[in-house]
């Protein structure tokens, strides 16, 4: 049934992301579908005053820090981390995550609501915009 499944997660808020990646796992174990683990980080270059701040090549530095830091938060995070491939993308995590599961065929997104938030009830707004927006199923895991 399902073939990609596309775990997008959060390296700021690593504590919430184990109920997920289990769920992933189990699944991709379930029905022999590969799982690419996605992050999402700014992009400096957008905003040509911003980018006027920091010193030539630090776009640069900062995507392969994120690269090392997200490999090595999948490494602990997965009980088969080696079976997990790992995506980082600049951008806003909801245009990301929707903009990878149109160009990649995924057929699920497996990602966690947001934690206890009063503005956001029932869902993140992250993960509520990825599920209006995505052609596949989404399911979204409770922290």
């Amino acid at each position: 049934m399902y073939k990609k499944i596309l775990v997008p997660l959060d390296m700021e808020e690593r504590s919430l992301n184990a109920r997920t990646t289990a769920v992933a796992e189990d699944l991709s174990e379930h029905y022999g579908a590969s799982i690419t683990a996605l992050s999402a980080i700014p992009k400096l270059g957008d905003n040509p005053l911003v980018a006027s701040y920091f010193p030539a090549g630090a776009a640069k530095k900062a995507y392969d820090e994120a690269c090392k830091d997200f490999r090595k938060l999948i490494d602990t995070q997965f009980a088969k981390p080696e079976n997990v491939d790992c995506v980082i993308v600049e951008g806003s995590p909801r245009k990301v995550i929707v903009k990878y599961v149109k160009e990649h065929g995924i057929d699920l997104v497996v990602m966690r609501a947001r934690k206890h938030d009063i503005s956001k009830v029932l869902l993140g707004s992250n993960s509520l915009h990825v599920a209006e927006h995505t052609p596949c199923s989404v399911l979204i895991v409770r922290p």
